[in-house]
């Protein structure tokens, strides 16, 4: 879903292709799309790191959480800061040579 967000918000994915493509795949994403994904969240939050992240403003989460609901409409704002988090902390630990 994180990477997804992060495809819409770059506008290299439409809220259709990301409806299909987490319908139809379970797979390993590579490094440079977890990396894209979070710094354009990361951008359109307007933060820095995690721990921003989860002390952005309501209205920004808001924002962000439209996109997620036309994807998912039982997505709610903790699974989403948890699956962020959880990707944030495995793409820092993906060799930087990837």
């Amino acid at each position: 879903m994180v990477i997804m967000i992060g495809c819409i918000l770059r506008g290299t994915h439409s809220v259709e292709q990301a409806k299909s493509y987490l319908a139809n795949n379970i797979g390993v994403t590579c490094y440079t799309h977890c990396k894209e994904s979070i710094d354009e969240i990361f951008g359109e939050l307007e933060v820095r790191n995690i721990q921003e992240l989860s002390m952005c403003s309501t209205q920004a989460m808001h924002n962000l959480m439209n996109i997620v609901k036309k994807i998912d409409s039982n997505f709610e704002v903790d699974q989403f800061i948890e699956a962020f988090r959880g990707l944030f902390m495995k793409s820092n630990n993906f060799p930087s040579s990837l």
